[in-house]
């Protein structure tokens, strides 16, 4: 296979099933294509007419299908990172209600232990 084609498939993938960890060699080309699916959605919305002209300015001489499918995929991590922090954070404080209370004199005194 010619290098150029190598590397364009490799690109390809990397796009299509969001591959930037990975490393991508020929057998793993294959299997990728055994096993993953290429099926393509087709996503219908509406938007107000200033930000699409924005956006298509913003993006002139870009494949919108796959800005839009790059889009998506940060606002899906970027939900599933807030639903990961709020877990931490309701964990967090159920810890600290079931954590005994300390006095400002206990801490001063731990600090002074600490330093000596």
């Amino acid at each position: 296979m010619p290098l150029l084609t190598y590397l364009f498939l490799v690109e390809l993938l990397q796009v299509f099933f969001n591959l930037d960890s990975e490393i991508v060699d020929w057998h793993h080309l294959v299997e990728i294509f055994n096993n993953r699916s290429l099926a393509m959605a087709t996503v219908n919305f509406s938007v107000p007419s200033d930000v699409k002209e924005a956006f298509d300015k913003a993006f002139r001489r870009q494949n919108k299908s796959a800005v839009l499918t790059e889009l998506m995929r940060q606002a899906v991590d970027e939900r599933q990172r807030r639903h990961r922090r709020a877990r931490v954070v309701e964990k967090l404080l159920a810890l600290r209600r079931r954590s005994r209370r300390v006095t400002d004199k206990a801490v001063r005194a731990a600090r002074r232990h600490g330093r000596r």
